[in-house]
């Protein structure tokens, strides 16, 4: 019942007073404010508590345990608020990435607004690797690409695509090249078109690994304080002297560049470089020809082995002996193994890879296993144990080299593990990416 001029103003002191003895007390007490009507209200609050976690890292586990709460509000504009808090909280906390993930899926289904689907996608692309389903939720947004509309939606699926693909390529390399082949044909933004004309030829450079991975994929500095804490004076200093190096050095211009090579504010704005654009492209050629060869412009800039270059296989010509290579890793259909072999091997072999999945619907026992048998993946044993389900599974590689999984389906949350056993563990990360493609109706 306060005046919302007074909400206003509380918000904006209430973390300055935010200690280590009243963290609790200031969190209940925003807690209040995040589900108000005003959405502006509601925002200021959720940014309230991403300024206390980084302020006070004792209070940074329950701030994000609460802000994990309010995704389960049937708000639209909390939710956004929440998933663009907690992307820059994990900046500061990575090691909260474990318990925020199972809940992004959701939150991409909900969200409509794009600031917030942005935020979703954005921490897909970061931790990658430590969500399996990634490659698909990504690859169900680059299917209806042409109903997106929003630009921000896009430049971050670009962006994330793009470094899913240094992580896990071969999941990742067909919905690449169609996404880079719609970018490429959207002339609805400047800073779209342009971004993903800057992935193209990074891709297109040899060493791929060395250069395009860590211009696109590089780490993220740590949170360690909100741009809008700056002191006022510097601030302005930096925003009149946007998208320079400023930014990056966070001081300005005058502070490391030389009084001899500093521009003065009088000069004329420089014109476009009329070397660079458009032109080095030939727009004759469709875009769907420029990622077909990629890789074959990569290898005659680049004759060394560039695994990246390969992965995208569109064509190039390769030797018997790469054709035997790790990238062309399967399993084979027809695999089979009886249940004393398969019980001893499980007992001596230790666990090599772990899967823990939160599925949106529960399969049956049938319908899971006609889904790993679609991916070779056959079950010797399965059981409906009331609140759980179990599974053993196995699969043969082209190597002869045999896969073990036992996996347990919680009926009530729909929560998917597996273990996964083998003798040649270098192999255990693709079985288990195989097993997630057999989920992908259950995603």
């Amino acid at each position: 019942n306060e005046p919302m001029h007074v909400k206003f103003v509380k918000l904006k002191i209430l973390p300055e007073l935010t200690n280590e003895e009243n963290v609790h007390e200031l969190v209940a007490e925003l807690s209040e404010y995040v589900a108000d009507v005003n959405q502006e209200m509601a925002k200021a609050a959720l940014d309230a508590f991403g300024r206390i976690a980084v302020k006070i890292p004792a209070g940074a586990d329950g701030i994000i345990n609460q802000l994990l709460d309010f995704i389960n509000m049937e708000i639209d504009y909390v939710r956004s608020g929440v998933v663009c808090v907690i992307k820059d909280l994990l900046r500061k906390y990575p090691d909260r990435s474990a318990d925020v993930l199972p809940a992004l899926p959701r939150c991409l289904r909900k969200i409509e607004d794009p600031i917030g689907r942005a935020a979703v996608i954005f921490m897909l692309g970061e931790y990658a690797r430590e969500m399996r389903q990634t490659p698909y939720l990504l690859e169900n947004l680059i299917e209806n690409y042409d109903n997106e509309n929003d630009v921000e939606v896009k430049i971050a699926l670009l962006t994330a695509t793009v470094k899913v693909f240094f992580k896990r390529a071969p999941e990742c390399v067909d919905m690449l090249k169609v996404l880079l082949t719609n970018v490429l044909n959207d002339t609805s933004d400047t800073d779209l078109h342009d971004r993903s004309l800057l992935y193209y030829r990074l891709l297109q450079q040899g060493n791929i690994g060395n250069v395009a991975a860590k211009v696109i994929g590089s780490g993220k500095d740590v949170v360690t304080t909100f741009t809008e804490e700056r002191a006022s004076g510097m601030k302005q200093k930096l925003f009149e002297e946007f998208n320079t190096l400023s930014v990056i050095y966070e001081k300005p211009s005058e502070q490391f560049i030389e009084p001899q090579y500093r521009e003065s504010k009088s000069d004329e704005t420089n014109p476009v470089d009329e070397d660079f654009g458009l032109d080095d492209l030939d727009d004759s050629r469709p875009a769907a020809d420029m990622h077909q060869n990629i890789v074959q412009e990569t290898v005659a800039n680049d004759n060394s082995a560039d695994i990246l270059g390969d992965l995208l296989d569109l064509g190039t010509n390769t030797t018997g002996s790469e054709a035997g290579n790790d990238s062309r890793w399967h399993l084979m259909s027809g695999a089979s193994i009886d249940q004393n072999t398969f019980q001893s091997k499980w007992e001596s072999l230790p666990q090599a890879t772990f899967m823990d999945l939160h599925l949106c619907s529960t399969p049956t026992v049938e319908q899971l296993e006609s889904a790993a048998g679609q991916q070779n993946i056959m079950c010797i044993a399965s059981g409906d144990l009331g609140p759980e389900m179990k599974f053993y599974f196995y699969g043969q590689d082209s190597s002869l080299v045999f896969y073990f999984c036992e996996v347990g389906l919680t009926k009530s949350d729909s929560h998917f593990t597996a273990a996964i056993k083998t003798e040649n563990p270098k192999h255990a990360d693709e079985f288990a990416n195989i097993m997630t493609t057999a989920l992908m109706n259950f995603l």
